[in-house]
């Protein structure tokens, strides 16, 4: 059995904005004298702060849900006072971006994931999603119909370990138990790409052009022809 390690976040679904776009479509619904206030205005106060932005430090120590929630509050609430929120409306605010960024219909999933997961699945491949991401990545992923694809979800908030951090990846493969073939496929040359080939994983880049990716692929409909070929060769 040969095995796909799927990047979740621009490979296989996106949502409009992300984090940033989370936090405005809520200043916008509970402050609308903040209409003025957009997406990239928030966006220029969340790059820190986030566990990913520190991969190199593993959070086993949080491993709950409200853990993790609860270790991002002061990020989210110190954006939205960066953009001109009082304090103690800050931290309420704060407080519901999880609802928000998790509302299913402001999430979508790329016209060419699903087929891709079927055609492979059809040739006998197995997927598993391994993502930078929130601890309700399963139920999302499950809201969104995706998870009858999956054999496991691996979610950093969970395992404690970011990609490129090589454990994030081995967490994984533990699971899988198997001998066969494992690929990387996902959207970030560093985390996805360049981390699974550090502990000897082939990886391929997607949606994005880089010269250091020695695989990769523009649309994942491109992707069985490139995995097949390197099976059989």
């Amino acid at each position: 059995m040969i095995h796909v390690l799927w990047d979740f976040d621009g490979t296989l679904a996106y949502r409009e904005g992300m984090w940033s776009g989370a936090m405005a479509d809520l200043l916008h619904r509970e402050l609308p004298s903040m209409t003025d206030v957009e997406t990239e205005h928030i966006s220029r106060h969340l790059d820190s702060g986030f566990p990913w932005h520190t991969p190199d430090r593993p959070h086993a120590d949080v491993s709950t849900p409200e853990g993790w929630w609860a270790g991002l509050h002061p990020v989210l609430a110190s954006a939205y006072e960066a953009v001109g929120v009082p304090p103690s409306r800050a931290r309420s605010l704060a407080g519901q971006v999880k609802d928000v960024y998790l509302d299913t219909d402001r999430w979508v999933v790329y016209d060419d994931a699903v087929p891709t997961l079927e055609r492979l699945s059809a040739d006998g491949w197995t997927h598993h999603v391994l993502s930078n991401h929130v601890p309700e990545l399963p139920a999302l992923v499950a809201s969104l119909g995706l998870d009858e694809h999956f054999e496991t979800i691996h979610t950093s908030a969970l395992t404690g370990f970011e990609k490129p951090h090589p454990r994030a990846f081995e967490v994984a493969l533990d699971a899988i138990c198997d001998d066969e073939r494992v690929y990387m496929v996902g959207d970030s040359l560093r985390a996805d790409v360049m981390g699974a080939e550090a502990i000897g994983l082939p990886a391929v880049l997607a949606r994005t052009v880089d010269d250091d990716a020695a695989r990769q692929v523009r649309s994942l409909r491109q992707l069985p022809e490139l995995l097949r070929s390197e099976a059989s060769a």
